[in-house]
C-alpha cells in the first residue's frame, strides 16, 4: 500500500509520528485487504483558546474513496480518532461485500 503523509499550514511532524501514522494506516489492511493507497493530511490550527489538530485520511479501496476526519486537542488523539472512524467504515464495507455473494 502506498501511504502519503502531508501537512498543512506549515505544521511539522516528527519522524516518530510519521512512523506511527504509517503503522496505524498499514494496520487497516486487516479489516479490508483491497486498499491500494492512503493519503493522510495533518493540520494544526492555533486559536485564542489553544490549538486544534485535524487529521484526514483518504483511502482508495476497490476504485472508490473512503474519507474520515477527526479534530482533537493534540495530534495523538486525532490520529486515534480518525483510525477508529476509518476502521468502522472498512468493517462496514467488508460486511457489504460478504453479504452480497
Amino acid at each position: 500500500m502506498n501511504i502519503q503523509i502531508t501537512t498543512r499550514h506549515e505544521s511539522h511532524i516528527s519522524d516518530d509520528t510519521k512512523a506511527f501514522i504509517e503503522s496505524e494506516v498499514s494496520g487497516l489492511v486487516k479489516f479490508y485487504d483491497k486498499i491500494t493507497s492512503a493519503h493522510v493530511v495533518c493540520d494544526r490550527e492555533i486559536h485564542k483558546n489553544g490549538q486544534e489538530d485535524t487529521v484526514e485520511i483518504d483511502l482508495n479501496v476497490d476504485g472508490t474513496t473512503l474519507s474520515a476526519t477527526a479534530t482533537e486537542e493534540n495530534l495523538g488523539k486525532a490520529i486515534d480518532a480518525v483510525i477508529e472512524k476509518m476502521t468502522r467504515q472498512l468493517k462496514k464495507k467488508n460486511e457489504k461485500v460478504k453479504e452480497h455473494k
